[in-house]
This record gives structure tokens, C-alpha cells and sequence, in this order.
């Protein structure tokens, strides 16, 4: 089968594959997005981002650390996706994608995953703490 017959395939059964680029560039896109009045096509985007099946396992398994920080942070009220203080973790997860830093983790169980259950040092690679020679500052909870 061709390139383009396998896409169609993909397609029809709601499979994509989808760079790691141009994923972290989504998601990057989506938590930068005014909330409201939003009337620019990437919040469409994400929702079809979130609804098809990844057959890249670093997108898929940054889709659901997505939904972990989501849940993490819930919406204080109906227009928001979550809270603002889960964006921070949505262009860290956006940047180690980017970097292909996901690579290694992408055979972890993602049902765990979305319940926080990961790896120790996948854990600091999402950390969001500015660490200082002999003091730390926490600008984010820890995942």
C-alpha cells in the first residue's frame, strides 16, 4: 500500500501520526489561546488532537501527561480548559517533545500516567522548580 493509502487507512480508523513538532507546536498554541472569545481554529485543533489515536507513542504519551496536568489543575469555571496554573506544564511537556525527551518513556502504561503514576525521573524532567545553588523556589507544585 502506498503513503497515501496508508493514510486514508489511518485516517478512517482514527489513527494519526503526527510529528513531534508539530505537536508541541499545538500544544503550545493551545495554552496561549485567549479562553475566551476565542474564535481562532486551534481550540478545534486540540479537540481533534485529543480524540484521535496517536500511532507516534511520544505525541500520544504527551497527550496524556497533558490530560494528567489537566485533571491536576481543574477549570475554575466552564470556559476554561483547566486552571492557569497547568500552562507552565503544558509548554514543558510542549519543549520535551520538541527535544524528542519523551522518546524513553513512550512504552509507560498511560492509564498510570494520567493518574500521575511515572517514573521518578520523568517526574523531574516535568518539574517546574527553580532550583538555586543552596536554596530552592518552587514556582509550581511538584507532578
Amino acid at each position: 500500500m502506498n503513503k497515501i493509502g496508508q493514510k486514508i487507512k489511518s485516517w478512517l480508523k482514527g489513527e494519526c501520526y503526527l510529528p513531534n513538532k508539530d505537536a508541541a507546536e499545538l500544544i503550545d498554541k493551545f495554552v496561549s489561546l485567549p479562553r475566551e472569545g476565542n474564535t481562532e481554529n486551534n481550540a478545534y485543533a486540540w479537540d481533534d488532537f485529543e480524540t484521535i489515536e496517536h500511532l507516534n507513542k511520544e505525541v500520544e504519551l504527551a497527550l496524556w501527561l497533558c490530560w494528567h496536568f489537566a485533571d491536576k489543575f481543574p477549570a475554575r469555571h466552564h470556559r476554561e480548559y483547566m486552571a492557569p496554573e497547568g500552562s507552565p506544564y503544558f509548554k514543558r511537556i510542549a519543549a520535551l517533545l520538541r527535544k524528542g525527551k519523551l522518546a524513553e518513556y513512550s512504552s509507560l502504561d498511560l492509564e498510570k500516567v494520567k493518574q500521575g503514576d511515572f517514573p521518578e525521573d520523568l517526574r523531574k524532567l516535568l518539574d517546574m522548580r527553580e532550583v538555586h545553588p543552596g536554596k530552592e523556589s518552587a514556582k509550581r507544585p511538584n507532578p
